[in-house]
Parts: C-alpha cells; structure tokens; sequence
C-alpha cells in the first residue's frame, strides 16, 4: 500500500515514544481528507519541516474528531551541503523557478536582495503575499522531493543589508563572470572540508564592479564559472549541483591535493 507524506511545518510532531495522538486543525484536517482523500486508517508520513519524521495513522479520535496516531519515527534521508543561496531578485516569476530547483538541490535557506541591476524594484505592500507564496513552493518541492526539512525564504533585503543577515561561520562565495584569476574548480580544491557556504548570485544584469568590492569587503570570494555565461536562474542551482556532487548529497568531499 501506498503511503502518501506530507510535510506539515506547525503540526506538533512528537521527539519520541509514546506519545499521544493529536487532533486535526481545521486546516489540517481539510488537506488530508479532502484535497488528498486519505481516509481514516490510512497510513501516512508525516514531517513537520524540521527534519523529523514520522510514520503515523488517520484515526477517529474519542472525541469523534479525526486525529493522527504516532506509529514510528523515521530516520531522516537529508544529506545535503549547507549552502545559502543569496539570489539577485530577477524578473517575471524566474525566482519561483530557482525556489524550487534550489530546494531540490538541497538548499537550506535563499535569501532574495535587490542591487543595481535588478529590474524589479522593492514593492512592500506585496511583500508578505509573495514571502507566503515562496515559502509555499519550496515547502510543496520539499514534500516532492522527499526532504524531511523546507528551507527558509528570507525577507527581501537590498545588497548593502546582505551581510547582516547572512550565518556566521559559513565560507562566502559570489559567482562573477569579470573574475578570471580564481575558478570554481581551484576554489573548491583549496577548500576542502567546511562547514558550508553563503553563495551570491546576480540578478540578469550580474554585479557592478563596485558591488562586487562591497561583497569582498564583506568576506566574499568571487569565482568564475568558465567563458559561458550562465542565466541568473541557471547559475545557483548549477553551482549547488556541484556543492552537493563535491561536498553534500551526490558524493564524497574534495579530493585534498
């Protein structure tokens, strides 16, 4: 039998056994039984987005409510590269586009800014619905995925509020086709073993020369990606599939040479 998996970020998901059962929200309650037509005695996985997860069962509770019973913890499957992808806002719906991919490819949190070349401008009437759609899409590529955890999507912040809201402890890394002195391949060979990455990304008109002295004064590196130059929606998930085959997911850490 098929067991569908859902990802519900405010669900109280237990650590450990025993525990009780817990009733359906309302809201809860209407995605499971309705928009997936699971009935109770279904089987179903549950995760609440924070790398727990949960083998559990649609019950009746004594109440007559529907609920969720805890069968099993399960061993979670995440085993990705940290890797922060800080994304030049682009325009039309390119940033749903690289949402998705970029949790696919193991992304543990995005953070859209605005610089000198973006075309779209900050519009903050509009920022909470289209911070809520966002978080929606990479929670939806999560569940698709099977990943146990959903990324952040940050606040929008402008270039110059980038460093503030950045993790500390993570190497930083900004993607610019004017370098030519440091490539990405020789940049990973000199770091092997770390503990994760902050990676820039321009928006479609790329980084201004001043920019991208701002971001090295700021920690950053800048590394090219070779003569192609890579659309702002190809260049993050590219580098991160590379991260994930090098560091994370896909394979084995850097050979130290």
């Amino acid at each position: 039998m098929t067991r569908h998996r859902v990802i519900l970020p405010h669900f109280p998901v237990p650590n450990s056994l025993p525990a009780p059962s817990v009733e359906l929200d309302s809201e809860t309650e209407h995605y499971l039984l309705r928009v997936l037509r699971l009935q109770l005695g279904d089987s179903v996985e549950v995760c609440n987005g924070d790398n727990l997860s949960w083998r559990a069962e649609l019950v009746e509770l004594e109440t007559g409510a529907p609920g969720i019973t805890w069968l099993e913890k399960l061993e979670t499957r995440n085993a990705s590269f940290p890797v922060v992808l800080a994304q030049g806002m682009p325009k039309s719906d390119k940033l749903e586009n690289i949402l998705q991919k970029s949790t696919e490819l193991g992304v543990e949190s995005l953070i859209p800014f605005f610089s000198k070349h973006c075309v779209v401008k900050p519009k903050p009437d509009k920022q909470k619905k289209r911070l809520d759609r966002w978080q929606k899409i990479v929670q939806e590529a999560s569940r698709q995925c099977r990943r146990t955890d959903v990324p952040q999507v940050h606040t929008p912040v402008s270039l110059s509020e980038l460093p503030d809201v950045l993790p500390p402890g993570y190497l930083r890394l900004v993607c610019w086709e004017g370098e030519t002195s440091q490539s990405l391949r020789n940049w990973m060979i000199e770091h092997a073993d770390i503990p994760g990455v902050v990676l820039a990304v321009g928006p479609e008109g790329g980084f201004s020369e001043e920019e991208i002295t701002y971001l090295g004064e700021h920690g950053f590196a800048s590394v090219g990606l070779g003569p192609l130059i890579l659309r702002t929606e190809t260049a993050g998930p590219a580098v991160l599939s590379v991260f994930q085959f090098v560091y994370g997911s896909f394979g084995d850490t850097v050979p130290k040479t």
